[in-house]
């Protein structure tokens, strides 16, 4: 329902200096599945994010380096995701490439908030509703003179999303929310 456009598969293959790390642009129910970074991570302190992060040199695909992030950073099995296909991938400000892996979650969204275990690298789980994410009137732009183009972010408010934590604001941006426009927008 989501999928408005043809998407690489996961039998794409890469080449080993294309990418440096992965992502899981994970939707669990109606949802899209988000971390709050911990105020204890060497970078990112609080900012919402995907759960992902660098491959390690024995991974061939980023779909191997979803999985093992997704089993790392919530303690759950990756066999519980049914992993589809490839995003475009997006540079991110310190110049990595992140190429980000579409999965559906195959339990249900109150199993994943209840299960799911942070490994330390984050202090929040929310499953914000895709409906609101796809909806181009929530999304705003701000011109940067850090890079050339757009920055685009979006709010996300405790009435557009369920959490383990508690319900607070959050504005989404960077190249989470890039991963995200992207997607919705085509």
């Amino acid at each position: 329902m989501y999928l408005k456009h043809h998407l690489p598969n996961l039998t794409m293959t890469f080449a080993t200096t294309e990418w440096t790390g992965a992502v899981n642009m994970l939707l669990v129910g109606d949802s899209l599945a988000i971390i709050q970074r911990s105020q204890e991570v060497p970078s990112h302190k609080g900012q919402l994010a995907l759960l992902g992060g660098h491959r390690n040199k024995n991974e061939l695909s980023p779909l191997e380096t979803a999985q093992r992030e997704f089993e790392e950073e919530t303690g759950l099995d990756a066999s519980e995701v049914a992993y589809h296909s490839y995003l475009p991938s997006v540079k991110t400000g310190r110049g990595n490439t992140i190429v980000p892996v579409l999965g559906r979650y195959q339990k249900s969204k109150e199993h994943f908030l209840e299960m799911a275990k942070s490994n330390g690298e984050w202090d929040d789980l929310l499953l914000v509703d895709v409906n609101y994410l796809s909806n181009i009137d929530n999304w705003q732009k701000a011109k940067t003179n850090y890079r050339t183009g757009n920055l685009y972010f979006v709010p996300i408010l405790p009435d557009v999303y369920d959490s383990q934590k508690n319900s607070e604001n959050h504005i989404l941006w960077g190249a989470t929310a890039k991963i995200i426009w992207y997607f919705f927008k085509f």
